[in-house]
């Protein structure tokens, strides 16, 4: 039928476009009216335009039914997709509701008690910073498993190692030049053994910033939602009632009458707000690591470094390898001298002349 179809309107409007070149022709000859040839210009436009259209159009209606199918597999698709990125494991989702509800508690016994909750607020802190940990871990899983899969995502994963050395290269040349007030160059070997050495711990860095930068849209989106839950649950169960079974079907990937009872208690829990609350929790409880970490360990990690660079570059005088007093001769003429000062190693330069 469409083949007719399109064959019979190519044909009509060809047999149109030939009539207004022989009328065109006799016009030019016989008559050679201007009139005639303003108004024969564009209808000779509009039949060719229409004439290579008609054969366009009906190859579009034909190819419709099958761009809304494909359309529909490849959101189903990109539906389903979501769902396992977004999905929580079983532990995963009941280590979020102890928390969230070990939070509840402590809020009830806080405001409504008057009691000292401190015990009960670090636990829910805990539990929900260890919930997004492992929320955090298997999505970075999979979008690393879906970059590794082709050759730009293993180039990324190797700029992205290249990146945390060169940080690491960086930050041991500044400590270097800080510490010695010396070019890093004179101590090249050592700046090296140390980039090397912490840049796993960059790139630790570095993946974990990059798992909280994509946190970030759905930390936005989900608040909206959660926000707007209630007037969203009502409006779609009032009024579009199709649109909300679609709803629950996207989210869970099933059927609302195929759900069972638990599965509809979980579907209503409102865990999402605890999702996203658990976000800037793990966040500061990093940064409280981090920072309590750094308090004890920093010293140690810094005197280390100097006493490294000491045995490394530094000889004492003399035969006996123990002196508080050790020097490095660079650059021909100059010598840096090493003191203990009883708990550290320090640096000072001299002119040999």
């Amino acid at each position: 039928m469409s083949y007719k179809l399109n064959k019979l309107l190519s044909r009509i409007f060809f047999k149109l476009i030939l009539l207004c070149l022989a009328l065109t022709f006799i016009n030019m000859i016989s008559f050679k009216s201007m009139k005639f040839m303003a108004v024969i210009q564009p209808v000779f436009i509009a039949l060719a335009v229409i004439w290579v259209s008609v054969p366009l159009a009906i190859s579009a209606a034909i190819l419709y039914p099958r761009a809304c199918k494909h359309f529909k597999m490849k959101s189903w698709r990109l539906v389903v997709e979501i769902r396992r990125y977004y999905n929580l494991t079983p532990i995963n989702r009941f280590i979020l509701y102890v928390g969230s509800l070990a939070l509840m508690f402590s809020f009830l016994s806080q405001f409504l008690f008057g009691g000292n909750s401190l015990f009960l607020t670090g636990f829910s802190f805990l539990v929900m910073s260890t919930s997004f940990a492992i929320d955090i871990y298997n999505r970075s899983i999979y979008i690393f498993k879906k970059i590794w899969s082709g050759l730009l995502g293993k180039t990324i994963v190797a700029l992205l190692a290249a990146l945390s050395f060169v940080i690491t290269n960086y930050l041991a040349r500044r400590w270097i030049y800080i510490t010695t007030d010396l070019d890093p160059k004179f101590f090249s070997e050592f700046t090296n053994i140390v980039s090397i050495f912490f840049t796993p711990l960059s790139y630790l860095i570095l993946v974990s910033l990059f798992s909280l930068v994509i946190v970030i849209p759905e930390f936005i989106g989900i608040t909206l939602m959660s926000l707007l839950s209630p007037i969203k649950d009502n409006f779609l169960r009032n009024k579009f009632k199709r649109l909300a079974n679609l709803s629950v079907r996207m989210r869970t990937g099933k059927r609302i009458e195929k759900l069972t009872s638990s599965e509809l208690v979980l579907l209503n829990s409102r865990v999402l707000f605890f999702r996203v609350f658990s976000s800037p929790i793990f966040v500061c409880l990093i940064f409280y690591t981090f920072s309590w970490a750094s308090s004890i360990t920093g010293s140690f990690w810094y005197t280390t470094a100097r006493l490294g660079l000491v045995n490394y570059y530094y000889h004492a005088e003399g035969t006996s390898p123990i002196s508080k007093m050790r020097y490095y001769s660079y650059d021909g003429e100059k010598i840096s001298t090493a003191i203990f000062n009883g708990s550290r190693w320090e640096f000072f330069t001299f002119n040999n002349k």
